[in-house]
């Protein structure tokens, strides 16, 4: 029996959902998680645990294999180490997502809140290069030392303002880490794909999740699954921000590089960017005869040089500059860019750009632009053959994800509640796509519900 439950003590993201629910039990959902939120002694250990452990012979407990995830501090790695040492439980670790929208539209804000991310990166490895150290010195490996229990990492909670790529060098930080410290590899989970709104960003959510972070596997991407046409009656028209349209322009001029099926759509993709960022007067920057490109041979023409502009992201100066101090940690994560970003001068350039267009669209005041249900009204391509694409798309990132063999972790009853779907049959994922997908709990205390009863649903 697998079984993956996620707490996460402060819940900003779920403020916003909560606001947001249309689900009948919304209000005991919400009135059940401030309960156990304002309670000093978690619940979980007692509440939860009984429900996966069975009595073995002479009264020796035996549990299946159950994971915990959490926020990075090293405090609640504490505490969990020390509370479930009885227990076959292992750990995932979370980073924190974007719980606003003006901290990725505002350059600097997104700056403040990755370089908060880079603190947490370096206190947590400070912590388990200590704990290392203790262990050899006591000469005497322990298995359920406290290292030896973190199995993964991954980011959740709201997802819609953060896209996978703005963790790219953690993740990669923590693959090396874990291969240099422990000689074993890490594996790694993203939430993506479940509480979007337009269907194209729970595709492009799932797609940069396997594409900049190799994860193992994906939280809930029920997108996958999502009957879109049937989705768009409900959401034919959603507005995102100018600066969230210019990355999901790229990504789908990326797509149309990348993949056969989708190279016709090529030429219409490359227009709609140069009208965009022709709106902001920054057309010069794809122009095949601008400087920016001709320094950046053999990037020579516009398609080359906006795929290139792609695969950058994640690539943020200021993030390098700093692993140019002293120590281990600093060495290991320039290592990681040197990895990541193999080309690291030309990643440089390329993130000056994405910076620039970033810092100039992300705090304008134009209006928003609205996905009908791909692209702008003003892309000139019809509805239905937008719609086209979007089956498409869908097609490929399903191909995508079994040819890697990707799991796909999917909590029924949390589905249901998070996703507002009327009916367990109406479960995107369950019985209805040939995905490797484990049926999990997700926050069982909260959703009230246990592993028997989810694999009884499913």
């Amino acid at each position: 029996i697998y079984a993956s439950i996620s707490f996460t003590g402060e819940y900003k993201g779920l403020k916003y959902m909560a606001k947001n629910f249309k689900h009948p039990i919304k209000k005991a959902y919400q009135e059940k998680r401030e309960v156990l939120f304002k309670r000093k002694d978690d619940p979980i250990i007692s509440s939860t645990f009984s429900s996966y452990t069975t009595s073995g012979q002479e009264g020796e407990r035996d549990s299946p294999y159950i994971e915990i995830r959490f926020s990075l501090e090293k405090e609640p790695l504490k505490y969990w180490h020390e509370k479930t040492k009885e227990f076959n439980v292992y750990f995932i670790l979370h980073y924190q997502k974007i719980d606003e929208p003006t901290k990725f539209n505002d350059y600097y804000k997104l700056k403040k809140f990755l370089l908060k991310q880079w603190n947490l990166t370096q206190d947590l490895y400070i912590f388990l290069v200590r704990e290392i150290e203790k262990e050899r010195r006591r000469g005497k490996k322990q298995k359920n030392a406290i290292f030896n229990r973190i199995v993964g990492f991954d980011a959740a909670s709201v997802e819609y303002w953060t896209p996978p790529w703005l963790y790219r060098v953690f993740f990669g930080f923590w693959k090396l880490f874990f291969k240099l410290f422990l000689k074993k590899e890490l594996l790694l989970t993203f939430h993506a794909g479940e509480d979007f709104v337009d269907i194209a960003t729970g595709l492009r959510y799932v797609y940069e999740s396997v594409y900049f972070l190799n994860v193992h596997r994906l939280g809930h991407a029920m997108s996958l699954g999502v009957a879109i046409e049937k989705y768009l009656y409900r959401y034919s028209r959603v507005v995102v921000r100018p600066i969230v349209y210019f990355y999901h322009l790229l990504w789908l001029h990326h797509l149309t590089v990348e993949y056969e099926e989708l190279s016709i759509h090529n030429k219409e993709i490359l227009q709609e960017i140069e009208r965009f960022l022709s709106n902001y007067g920054l057309q010069e920057l794809i122009d095949p005869l601008s400087d920016i490109i001709q320094q950046n041979s053999p990037l020579k023409n516009s398609s080359l040089f906006l795929n290139s502009l792609y695969k950058s992201l994640g690539f943020f100066d200021f993030l390098y500059d700093k692993t140019f101090q002293d120590g281990k940690f600093h060495i290991i994560f320039n290592k990681t860019f040197s990895q990541e970003f193999p080309d690291i001068l030309l990643a440089m350039r390329l993130n000056k750009i994405v910076s620039r267009i970033h810092r100039e669209i992300g705090n304008s005041s134009q209006e928003f632009e609205a996905l009908v249900p791909l692209l702008s009204n003003s892309s000139g391509i019809k509805r239905e053959k937008q719609i086209k694409i979007l089956y498409k798309i869908q097609e490929v990132l399903i191909e995508l994800v079994n040819t890697k063999r990707i799991f796909i972790e999917s909590c029924p009853s949390s589905n249901i509640i998070l996703y507002n779907i009327s009916s367990f049959l109406n479960h995107p994922l369950l019985g209805k796509r040939n995905l490797l997908t484990t049926i999990n709990t997700d926050n069982p205390l909260i959703v009230g519900t246990n592993i028997q009863l989810e694999y009884a649903i499913a």
